[in-house]
């Protein structure tokens, strides 16, 4: 009676099923959501429902002759990820369950099948089980197919492949079974017994426990008589370790991979033991392919001698990593094998049991030997083979690093490759008697051939004879150590290819006879690497016809010892010189006479030659190099090479770093053509002798000039007239370039750096530099970063670059010692970097604050939104840009903030003697986008001339963002006074310092510069006019005892005069400790600008108004009189205006004749009436320098 299949399927959402059922009739389809579909005669249709929503539904399935449930991919049909159960399959008529359960790849999720029937169908016979549990679900319970009746299954291939079986199914009846390939294939888990299958009708064993990694279960009742195939059976099945000796593999053809990875397996025996042979004797008779059969089978090492292998045709690879396999082979009689590639490659332990391997006359279809003993670390037996046949022996004893036995009786008359044939082998007998008619290629015949010297004795005999047939020797002996035998009588008329024949042949000097193959080598068209690394020949090769060689790369690489003449005829074909003298430190040659007319390039062709200098004689290949396009290297590190240099330079295009590091070289390069050159990257680089002119170049094509005058510490020549104008990369121009000054002359390239994009490190180190660069263009330039660091000499100004496109200004005026320049008129709201930008610079407090003021209008985005660390050490800024300071540091998103390392807010905008200030230096905490901490927590202190200026601050960096110095007081007065901060705790400064600080002491952090003035300056700048008896005469020119015109005492002679330098800041607010300008539009009675200090008094009749007088006594403490008129000081008189330009100025005042000590005169200056000071001002007060 009819039953149904019954499906369970669980629906996370709405989905379109499409059963797996095909062929025969459906009778009715219950879907489990209440709907039923009826044959319409559209079986895909009928077979195919949409469900609206997810759950779980139970499907049932009734038909006739329906004969295959199937989910194999490709197929249509849909869910098999989604079936949780198969309750039962049913009475439809199925005969197969061809993938029945198989979820394809890629999953939308993993499988979740569970249940599965405990029967198969009765009234239908299931033949075909082919991948029934393939990659099926994890959770399936498959103890339900214990009692299954699989007596009618004929093809059970890969039924359980990639599951997680594990149940006892010895009492299935698969005796009708014919295929079982691939049947547990990748079923980690399986491991039970099987012994009792009848297996006598299967052919195909194919990969039948392949990577079933648990198994290993007894087989030696199994039939297997009709198996054909057991190709891969026990591929990787880690764990199989079974006695299989008695079975009957008559049958077997291909046995290609049998054990191969089969790591445990010894037939059953210990692992490397030797008791328990795989005696199969003439069962083995049909066998074809037993390739890779024993390969990584690494604890075999039974008996297989008495196998018949007549009918094998390849071993390839057949114990490849086996490590203890070491039996007597003799037995084997190998007449129809022609492939023996890789047969015994890495078969570590394998000696032929110790003994002479002889296959004479067993062997005679044999063609192809490569690698057959390669990597047989311990083989060294005399073999004895018929090689009539064998074609090729590539690598055939490579790294068979025991093997030295005489071959001289194989035939080699038909082999064609012998390429690494001895690699790193002990190989060393005379190869004289090789018959080598068919070879006419012998490279790499010898490389690496460790111990070979032709049996330390010279070549004769056939060998010799028959060598005029090669063409090819490239790589002969490469890199054979040993290698020194006298090879001039060799015939090598007819060789093309001479390329790495002596490559690393490091005691090859031809038995030190000159090597004179004369016309010999006319064919020979390429000599790439020919001596590369032959550190002891030096043998003369002048004679050498090299009239068709087109390639000369790198031939005397690293050659140490040659120095022989070269006077080659010809060398007109050649092309390239490539490294041909690289590293060749005792070559020093003239090679002027070269043809050189069809050269392409010398790239690097002397590099490292150190000494070679052409002989002590010009380099003159004049206009043999029209063709020369490249010298990329071509005297870099050449050390000694210091000639004239006489070329065709008019079509090079590359001329990068080809006096880079030649410290010797300082010769005229003016008259060259460089029109075309576009790439002069580190041309000078540590050239650092040469200092010649270069005023006539014409770069206008170069595109490059990266490190172009790197380390060259002399050089100091006059470049601002060359047409930068396609130069983009200027990265370490002049970097550490010491002397470099453009010989003192500005270098106006203006808008000819108008396309450089890169200066990073331009002047680093630049020590000596300080001309004028303002007019460039540098509006496309995108980093900047340490291009002046450390360039301590310079100090112009930047004022007019458009900086905008700039992103990164990180270590750009760091250690610029020198750098005091305004920067307030820079756009940098592009960058992303100032990391220590202007850190150990002596950028002023004002410059600063300025700065500061006008970086502060722009916001910023920085690097992915990373906050933008500015780097100040050294740098001090006050309460006239404390504002933007903050602003900047206290940005918020969508913009960046700036943190601040290392600068420093001062109290007060003007520092007085004797007067207390604090200093706040910011000290962040760690950033973690950073992962940085600058000061290490501990104890710091301020100091001035090497002794304590300041208290002790203990400063923890987990907490505090600064280090706070309070009631710090200067004694004295002047510009510039240092304070240097030093950590004092005894415990080692661990955090890193910022780049290099160059301060004396390991703890010193930074250097503060402050400008200290007295409370009270009232002086005249230099150039004032006094009116002396003489008329009006500059101040400066005044000395003592010179009589001076009052306004009431007539002339009195001047008692003392003095000078001093004060700080001009230049704010724009009247206070009174700086310069203003009495203009003569605001005071008539000027017959010139007048320019004196705040504090100094013009003579008034009467003050303007009550809020005058008021603003005087509050600034001075009373109303003064002088010689019938009030002293108004200058800063609160409307009509004066602050002096434009600030800096540091020298100042004078006077004191005339007096009884009283203590009072002054009113003069005239410039003819505006103002006093003088009195003798106690000047002397006790005014600390100014007395002129006598």
């Amino acid at each position: 009676m009819a039953s149904p299949l019954e499906l369970t399927y669980v629906f996370l959402s709405g989905f379109t099923l499409v059963l797996p059922i095909f062929n025969g009739t459906i009778t009715s389809i219950n879907w489990g959501d209440g709907n039923t579909t009826y044959n319409t005669g559209d079986y895909t249709a009928d077979k195919t429902h949409v469900y609206s929503s997810g759950g779980t539904y139970n499907v049932s399935i009734l038909g006739t002759s329906i004969t295959q449930m199937s989910y194999v991919y490709g197929n249509g049909t849909t869910g098999a990820e989604y079936l949780s159960e198969c309750n039962s399959f049913g009475e439809i008529g199925l005969t197969s369950l061809y993938f029945a359960f198989y979820v394809a790849y890629p999953r939308g999720q993993e499988p979740i099948l569970t249940k599965i029937p405990s029967s198969l169908p009765t009234l239908s016979t299931i033949t075909n089980m082919q991948g029934l549990f393939q990659y099926s679900s994890s959770s399936i319970d498959y103890t339900s197919i214990t009692g299954w009746d699989v007596s009618g299954v004929q093809d059970m291939q890969a039924a359980f492949n990639g599951s997680n079986m594990n149940v006892d199914i010895s009492g299935w009846d698969v005796s009708n079974v014919q295929t079982m390939r691939f049947i547990f294939y990748g079923a980690t888990l399986f491991n039970q017994p099987l012994n009792s299958w009848n297996t006598g009708n299967v052919v195909n064993m194919n990969n039948m426990f392949g990577s079933a990694t648990s198994f290993n279960q007894p087989l030696d009742l199994w039939d297997v008589s009709k198996v054909e195939d057991m190709s891969y059976i026990f591929a990787n099945a880690t764990s199989f370790n079974q006695d299989l000796s008695n079975w009957d593999v008559s049958s077997v053809t291909n046995a290609n991979g049998m054990f191969i990875s089969a790591s445990s397996f010894n037939n059953g025996g210990a692992p490397g033991t030797s008791i328990n042979p795989l005696s199969w004797g003439s069962t083995t008779g049909n066998f074809t392919n037993i390739s890779s059969m024993f390969s990584q089978t690494n604890n075999f090492n039974q008996d297989i001698s008495d196998w018949d292998v007549s009918k094998v045709t390849n071993v390839r690879q057949l114990f490849v990593f086996n490590n203890v396999f070491n039996q007597n082979l003799n037995n084997w009689s190998l007449t129809s094998l022609s492939d023996a590639t890789l047969m015994f490659y890495a078969a570590f332990a394998y000696n032929n049991g110790g003994v002479t391997l002889d296959w004479t006359g067993k062997t005679p279809n044999l063609t192809n030997m490569n690698s057959m003993f390669s990597a047989t670390t311990l083989f060294n037996q005399i073999v004895l083979l018929d090689t009539a046949n064998v074609t090729n022996m590539d690598s055939v004893f490579s790294s068979a690093q025991a093997f030295n036995q005489d071959i001289s009786n194989w035939d080699f008359s038909s082999v064609t490759e012998v390429g690494s044939m001895f690699n790193n082998s002990l190989f060393n007998y005379d190869v004289s008697s090789w018959n080598i008619t068919s070879l006419t290629n012998m490279r790499n015949m010898f490389l690496r051939a460790t111990a070979f010297n032709n049996g330390d004795v010279p070549f004769t005999g056939t060998f010799l004879n028959q060598i005029s047939n090669v063409t090819n020797m490239r790589g002969m002996f490469y890199e054979a150590p040993a290698f020194n035998q006298d090879i001039s009588g060799w015939d090598v008329s007819n060789v093309t290819d001479m390329r790495e024949i002596f490559q690393g042949a490091t005691a090859f000097n031809n038995n030190d006879a000159t090597l004179n193959w004369g016309s010999k080598t006319s064919k020979v068209t390429n000599m790439v690497n020919m001596f590369y690394g032959a550190t002891l020949f030096n043998q003369n090769i002048s004679g050498w016809d090299v009239s068709s060689v087109t390639d000369m790369r790198y031939m005397f690489y690293n050659t140490s010892s040659f120095n022989q003449p070269i006077t080659w005829a010809d060398t007109s074909k050649v092309t390239t010189m490539y490294g041909m003298f690289y590293g060749a430190n005792s070559f020093n040659q003239d090679i002027s006479g070269w043809d050189v007319s069809g050269l392409l390039d010398t790239v690097s062709m002397f590099q490292g030659a150190s000494a070679f200098n052409n002989g002590g004689v010009t380099l003159d290949w004049g206009s043999k190099t029209t063709s020369l396009t490249s010298m990329q290297s071509m005297f870099q590190d050449a050390a000694s090479f210091n000639v004239v240099v006489l070329l065709n330079t008019s079509n090079i295009l590359y001329l990068s770093n080809v006096f880079n590091g030649a410290s010797s070289f300082n010769k005229s390069l003016n008259s060259w053509d460089v029109s075309n050159v576009q790439d002069m990257v580190g041309m000078f680089g540590t050239a650092s002798s040469f200092n010649q002119p270069l005023d006539l170049w014409d770069v206008s094509s170069v595109t490059d000039m990266t490190d172009m005058f790197y380390n060259a510490t002399d050089f100091n020549q006059d470049i601002s007239g060359w047409d930068v104008s396609s130069v983009e990369s200027m990265v370490n121009m002049f970097y550490e370039a010491t002397n470099f000054n453009n010989a003192g002359v500005d270098l106006t390239w203006g808008i000819n750096t108008s396309n450089v994009i890169y200066m990073s490190n331009m002047f680093q180190g630049a020590t000596n530099f300080n001309v004028n660069i303002s007019d460039w263009n540098i509006s496309s330039v995108s980093s900047m970063n340490s291009m002046f660091q450390n360039a301590t000499s310079f100090n112009k100004p930047l004022g007019s670059w458009d900086v905008t496109n700039v992103q990164n200004f990180g270590y750009m005026f760091y250690g610029a010692s020198s750098f005091n320049q305004d920067l307030s008129t820079w756009n940098i709201s592009n960058n992303y970097s100032m990391d220590q930008m202007l850190s150990y610079s002596f950028l002023s407090t004002t410059n600063y604050n300025n700065a500061l003021n006008y970086w502060a209008q722009f916001t910023y985005t920085g690097y992915y939104y990373y906050p933008i660390s500015f780097g100040g050490y050294g740098l001090v800024y006050s309460s006239a840009s404390s504002v933007a300071h903050d602003t900047l540091s206290n940005a918020t998103p969508p913009y960046v903030n700036w943190i601040f390392f290392g600068d420093a807010y001062v109290s007060t905008d003007t520092i007085k003697q004797n007067t207390a200030f604090s200093l706040s230096i910011n000290a962040p905490l760690a950033v973690p986008e950073f992962e940085i901490v600058y000061l290490e927590s501990g104890d710091y202190q301020l100091y001035y001339n090497d002794a304590p200026f300041s208290d002790v601050v203990t400063y923890d960096n987990t907490v505090e963002t600064t280090i706070e110095f309070t009631d710090l007081i200067f004694s004295l007065t002047g510009t510039s006074l240092p304070l240097v901060l030093k950590y004092t705790s005894p415990s080692p400064l661990l955090a890193l310092k910022p780049g290099n600080l160059k301060l004396g002491d390991p703890d010193d952090i930074a250097t503060y510069y402050f400008d200290v003035y007295s409370d009270i300056i009232v002086c005249f700048k230099e150039d004032s006019k006094i009116l002396t008896n003489k008329g009006y005469i500059p101040i400066q020119d005044l000395r003592k005892g010179d009589l001076i015109q009052t306004v009431n005492d007539g002339f009195k002679a001047i008692n003392m005069i003095g000078k001093k330098e004060i700080h001009h800041p230049a704010v724009k607010d009247k206070i009174k400790d700086q310069l203003y300008l009495c203009s003569q539009n605001k005071y008539p009675q000027l017959f010139e600008d007048l320019v004196i200090t705040g504090c100094h008094s013009i003579l008034v009749k009467s003050f303007k108004d009550d809020e005058q007088r008021d603003n005087t006594i509050k600034l001075t403490g009373h109303t003064y009189v002088t010689d019938q008129h009030y002293r108004l000081p200058a800063c609160l008189d409307e009509k004066t205006v602050v002096y434009e330009k600030e800096g540091i100025y020298t100042i004078y005042h006077l004191a005339l004749d007096h009884d009283n000590y203590y009072m002054n005169y009113g003069i005239y200056a410039n003819g505006l009436l103002v006093e003088t000071c009195s003798q106690r001002y000047m002397k006790e007060l005014s600390e100014m320098t007395l002129i006598e």
